[in-house]
Parts: structure tokens; sequence; C-alpha cells
């Protein structure tokens, strides 16, 4: 039969509880700070809207406009081929530039007017395809350099 606990045992328990109420304490107070900080955080920050690209304006003469002839000062009509609007400004996906790398290795350097044809068979605007041939071709010498000097590192460790 036990008489009376301990003291030491009394205080002890008594100190447990008092640590866990402190525990608990924190805890609200961190839940609370927390839940104040994202409100916060939703009123002031708005969400970012996606960028808007600019679009690439090209100059274009409407088929048929006059054009003085500078050498003999006749006038001629600029109807010889007809125009196409192609959209221009476009994101270029994996696809396109999978599509420039085909056609250029189709269509090597010495093809007549390969440009002209490579930008109409992917309906893209001649300047727009001739920038993204010239990042490409940069990308891949920078690749295969950097694989170069990487297995060449490798090979002396």
């Amino acid at each position: 039969m036990i008489v009376s606990f301990p003291f030491d045992l009394v205080a002890y328990i008594s100190e447990v509880k008092r640590q866990n109420k402190e525990r608990k304490q924190r805890e609200l107070e961190l839940l609370q700070r927390e839940a104040e900080e994202e409100e916060l955080n939703s009123q002031a920050i708005e969400p970012k809207k996606p960028r808007k690209r600019k679009t690439f304006q090209i100059p274009e003469k409407a088929a048929g406009d006059d054009v003085e002839d500078e050498n003999s000062g006749e006038q001629r009509t600029t109807s010889s081929a007809p125009q196409q609007n192609f959209v221009s400004g476009g994101l270029w996906t994996d696809d396109d530039i999978a599509m420039l790398i085909k056609l250029c290795t189709k269509y090597p350097g010495g093809f007549p007017d390969r440009w002209n044809h490579i930008s109409n068979l992917m309906e893209r605007p001649v300047n727009e395809v001739t920038h993204m041939a010239k990042r490409v071709q940069r990308l891949r010498m920078f690749t295969v350099l950097y694989i170069s000097l990487h297995m060449c590192n490798n090979f002396y460790r």
C-alpha cells in the first residue's frame, strides 16, 4: 500500500506537464504566425501573369505597289511572287527545332534560295528561321565542345 508519492516524482510530473504546456503554446503561436504570413503573402503578391512576347513586325509592301527603278527611272510592279503572311514571333517548340535541323541537313549550304524554301516549309519568316538556325548551330558547337572537354577531364582523373 502506497501512503504518499515521493516529492521528486511529483516535481517530475509537474515539470513534464509544464513542458508539454509550453510546447503546445509555441506550436500554437507558430501556426498563428504562419497563417498570418500566408494571408499577407496572398494579399500582397498577385499571381504572375504570363509575359507577353513582342511580335516582330516586318514592313511589307503590298503586291502591285509601284517601285521606281533607280537606274532607268522606270516604274515596275513588285507582283513577281505572291507574298505569304506568316505568324511571326511565335515560340519555338522542340518539334520546330527538330524540323529546322532536318530541313537544314536536307537543303545544304549551296542550295538556291535555301532559307526561303525552309521558311516556306516551316511557315515562318526568313529572318526568324536564319536567326534560330544560327542559335542552334552555336548551341550544337558548344555542346560538342563541352562533351569533349568533359571526356578529357575524366580521362586524366
